[in-house]
Order: C-alpha cells, then structure tokens, then sequence
C-alpha cells in the first residue's frame, strides 16, 4: 500500500516536468488507463459473483428468527453462524465460535458416534431454551439426533432434553 502511494505520487509530481522540451502527460494518461481497468474488473466481479446466500436461505433463517424467542440460543453451523447473528438477532451457539464452550475433540465425539447419550450432555451444556437451526442436515451438526431433540419446523428443533 505504501510502495502504491508512493508509485502514485511520484507519477503526479511528474506530470508537469518536461521530458524533451514537452510536458509529459504519459503518465497521467497511465494512471487513468490503469484506474480504468481495475474499476472494470472490480465491476465485473461483482455482477459475476453469487450471493454467499440465496434469498430462500435468507428467508428460512428470517422464519427461524420469528420462530424463536428472544432469550434462547440457537445453536447452527460455524458457516451459517454469521448469518443467523445477522438475520435472527438472537444468541447464536457455532462449533468453535461465540456461545460454544466445547472443544473440537467433543464436537467430534457427536459427530461420530453411534449413541446419542454424548449428544444429550452436550446440549444440555448450553442455557435453555436451546434451538437448533441449520440450512443442512442436521446429523452434521448434531451427529444422531436423540428423541428429545424435538422438530419445530422442517429447519428448527429444540432441545427438550434437560426437561
């Protein structure tokens, strides 16, 4: 950035020095053509570019958002994190990030294993009432479901299982 601002002004104080009796607008005329390319690729970037998330993925989360009230957590995906922090205003729990207070060896514990005993502890760790939201299966964020883990909508569960 500094070489950048350097390179620039360095052009500018030399617009007006004469190289061969003219004025050298060379690089004046560089510095607009260059500028014009980075804005034409900054542009079509953008117009190529897809949203991170489609306005149903965004619709559901609002839905979820409705859904829930406003002291409960609901505990999503890492990616989908943000995104629910965002659209729901509500406190969000992500493997590895804001409410959790698990480490990647215990997630993976639920993921992989074959009875739901783990699972239920580990919700049950989090603060009532805890929702479960996802945009994907939901056995990749809580491993094998348990049957206290109730359906809400085709996107939200809640944790029943401290009851």
């Amino acid at each position: 950035m500094i070489l950048a601002a350097y390179g620039l002004d360095y052009l500018l104080s030399n617009l007006e020095r004469k190289i061969n009796g003219k004025r050298s607008y060379a690089f004046f005329i560089i510095i607009c053509i260059t500028i014009g390319i980075l804005l034409g690729n900054l542009w079509n970037e953008m117009r190529e570019r897809v949203p991170l998330q489609t306005d149903a993925d965004i619709s559901i989360i609002e839905d979820v958002g409705k859904q829930v009230p406003e002291n409960a957590i609901i505990l999503t995906t890492s990616s989908e994190a943000p995104w629910y922090e965002g659209w729901t205003q509500s406190h969000i729990a992500a493997p590895g990030m804001l409410y959790d207070m698990h480490n990647l060896e215990e997630w993976q514990e639920i993921w992989y294993a074959t009875s739901t005993e783990k699972t239920i502890r580990l919700l049950n760790d989090f603060p009532d009432p805890l929702y479960i939201s996802t945009l994907g299966e939901f056995k990749y964020l809580i491993g094998n479901r348990p049957k206290c883990v109730v359906d809400v909508s085709p996107n939200l569960l809640i944790n029943k299982c401290g009851e």
